[in-house]
């Protein structure tokens, strides 16, 4: 028993010490997968017990999204939220990732120009010339984590699991959040996740839209005179940053976070929600508590075609009811536990292209929809039962979502 006892206070030790290691994208650190991978044991070993863990072919070495999914061309920051200030909106704090803009405009930065080119970095700087204020406005997207993940990657069901990620997720880069919402961030996205209840819960949405809202009403990512950490209560005058656009916000999810999106955006009454994306959506059949009501916003259903856990017949139930424009597609032979961060690339263009979000948003039209040398999503060899609806919404009245 004292063994056993030492054993567990060493799990514990080692597993809070897994937020030191750091959350390097595209890569996370070997130490970092090997203490997941410990701490995740039990959880995987769950899991497979009554889902299926297996698959019939490997994850697609590149993953959909076109150059969406890799880094994007700005750097990143966090910024943390405290319960004074997300209280009123659902939940007891938040992360927030913010892209920072260059601080000379007249000149490109290395760092910059090796992730995403001189022509994009040209095109971030022409935008700040047109303002003056050195401040632009972003998109906004809340993120819900499956099951009961951290938002900072180091704690919860969710994260526990990512360690056994080449086993569930095939390759080793799982969930790790908040690597995700640094994706996003570094093509312009400020992204948010807001901290869940104890457990795992499921929610109506209500906490998902309300961190979306966050975004909009507190504006995280501006910075203050005198407060280069971007502290919100900050009385004095804005100094420069980035501004969160409150017409553009979405919700996005990976599981039971893709269920919270789904019933966040069906559930506005107050016009916040502009677009929705679902990753193996659990939790969303016809009836009961999991109900979805009608989406009527740009919504993308992404699944697999051997995931148990969230069957691709409740997200095209769901994608039927919907009536803005949408899209349907499952990643083929994958499972549930296809990592989140493979369907990064696709989510981060949905959102560009659904708020026309420059100067990236002509590109991410072509990857969502198709032009081009892209094919879109509908017709991406590796995805399989696909279902699109106005493609040229923006274009043709005539469509069933124009409505």
């Amino acid at each position: 028993m004292p063994r056993i006892v030492s054993l567990l206070v060493l799990l514990a030790l080692v597993h809070a010490a897994s937020a030191a290691l750091g959350d390097a994208w595209p890569t996370v650190s070997a130490a970092r997968r090997a203490i997941a991978r410990l701490s995740g044991g039990a959880t995987v070993g769950a899991l497979c017990a009554v889902s299926n863990c297996e698959r019939s072919g490997p994850v697609p070495s590149t993953p959909p999204g076109g150059k969406f999914a890799r880094f994007g061309p700005y750097d990143t920051r966090l910024v943390y939220l405290e319960g004074e200030q997300t209280s009123a909106y659902g939940f007891p704090s938040a992360v927030v990732a913010c892209p920072v803009l260059p601080l000379d405009v007249t000149r490109g930065d290395r760092r910059e120009d090796r992730r995403g080119g001189e022509k994009h970095f040209s095109q971030i700087k022409k935008l700040l010339r047109k303002n003056a204020a050195g401040t632009l406005k972003f998109p906004g997207l809340a993120w819900s984590s499956g099951g009961a993940g951290s938002c900072l990657g180091t704690d919860g069901f969710a994260n526990a699991a990512d360690g056994f990620s080449e086993t569930m997720a095939g390759d080793h880069r799982g969930y790790w959040l908040p690597d995700l919402l640094h994706h996003a961030a570094s093509w312009g996205i400020v992204a948010a996740c807001p901290a869940l209840a104890p457990g795992i819960p499921v929610g109506d949405g209500a906490e998902t839209r309300g961190a979306a809202k966050m975004l909009a009403d507190l504006q995280p990512c501006l910075i203050h005179r005198g407060d280069d950490d971007g502290n919100t209560n900050a009385s004095s005058n804005v100094l420069s940053g980035v501004k969160v656009d409150k017409r553009s916000l979405a919700l996005a999810g990976y599981s039971l976070g893709g269920g919270r999106a789904l019933r966040g955006a069906a559930g506005d009454r107050d016009g916040i929600v502009g677009a929705v994306v679902a990753a193996h959506a659990w939790g969303v059949p016809n009836n009961g508590f999991f109900a979805v009501d009608r989406v009527d916003v740009p919504a993308l259903f992404l699944s697999a075609t051997e995931d148990t856990n969230a069957p691709f017949r409740d997200s095209e139930t769901t994608y039927v009811r919907a009536t803005g424009p949408k899209i349907l597609a499952a990643l083929r032979d994958q499972n549930h536990y296809t990592s989140p961060r493979f369907w990064a690339g696709a989510t981060v263009a949905f959102v560009l292209s659904a708020f026309r979000a420059e100067p990236f948003a002509e590109h991410a039209d072509r990857v969502v929809w198709g032009g081009g040398k892209h094919p879109g999503l509908a017709n991406d060899p590796m995805l399989t039962w696909t279902r699109e609806d106005c493609g040229w919404w923006r274009h043709d009245a005539s469509r069933a979502c124009a409505a």
